[in-house]
Order: C-alpha cells, then sequence, then structure tokens
C-alpha cells in the first residue's frame, strides 16, 4: 500500500490579507461594522476575509484600502520594494519610503489631521456671534 501523499500548503495570501486588514482596522480604531459601511462591503463577507477564508474582489479590496488610508501593496503585504529595486537602488515616487520611516509619515498625517480639525473649530468658534451680557 502506497502512503497517502502529503497535501500541499495551501495558498497564505487570504491569511495575510485577512490579518492585514484586521491590523490596520484596528489601528484606525475601526469594528468590522464600521468599515464594511465605510467600504460598502458585506460585514459578514468581511468577518471572513478576516478570518482568511475569503478574498474581496478587487473592487472591494480597493474601497477597504481607501477607508483605511492604505496602499492595495502595503494592504496585501507586498515590500515597500523588491529585493532587484533593493539591489539596484531603483525605485518609483510611490516607494520611497522604507520601513522606518513609514511610521513617521503615518504620524505626520495624523498630526496634519489633527491641526486641520483644530483650525476647523477655531474658525467655527470666532465665525460665532459673541453674546451680549
Amino acid at each position: 500500500m502506497m502512503p497517502k501523499k502529503r497535501a500541499r500548503r495551501g495558498d497564505t495570501f487570504p491569511k495575510e490579507l485577512g490579518a492585514n486588514i484586521r491590523l490596520w482596522r484596528e489601528e484606525r480604531r475601526l469594528t468590522q461594522r464600521e468599515l464594511s459601511a465605510a467600504a460598502r462591503y458585506d460585514l459578514a463577507q468581511l468577518s471572513c476575509v478576516e478570518g482568511g477564508k475569503a478574498v474581496p474582489r478587487a473592487d472591494a479590496l480597493r474601497r477597504i484600502a481607501d477607508v483605511l488610508d492604505v496602499s492595495l501593496d502595503r494592504l496585501c503585504g507586498r515590500p515597500s520594494f523588491t529585493a532587484g529595486e533593493a539591489e539596484t537602488g531603483s525605485r518609483s515616487a510611490d516607494r520611497l519610503l522604507s520601513v522606518g520611516n513609514i511610521a513617521i509619515a503615518e504620524e505626520l498625517r495624523d498630526l496634519r489631521q489633527r491641526l486641520e480639525r483644530m483650525e476647523a473649530w477655531r474658525v467655527s468658534r470666532t465665525a460665532r456671534p459673541r453674546s451680549s451680557t
């Protein structure tokens, strides 16, 4: 009797994608319900995607990435640049950030958003007529 063939290792992309979506969602402090509503994607399907049991269509994946404010490359787990680009030093403009600088760029984006909210609040305060007492 011949031994059974070992099952091939399954594609790891669905699990990696699901883990990345969950990571970015939690980083943005969103619930699955909030993400599914903002991305116009079914909540049950999003749960399956985060669990590594499904992969969304390209248009849905793009909407999810947009809501999470992350590139499709990063959401899918692609490195900032390929090994060949690292050896030759050639990178396109959208891949200039190294892994260490990504955290800095994200922090700067968050600070810009906070400044915009503060400015909007300041403008709304100065636009209100003051009550006379």
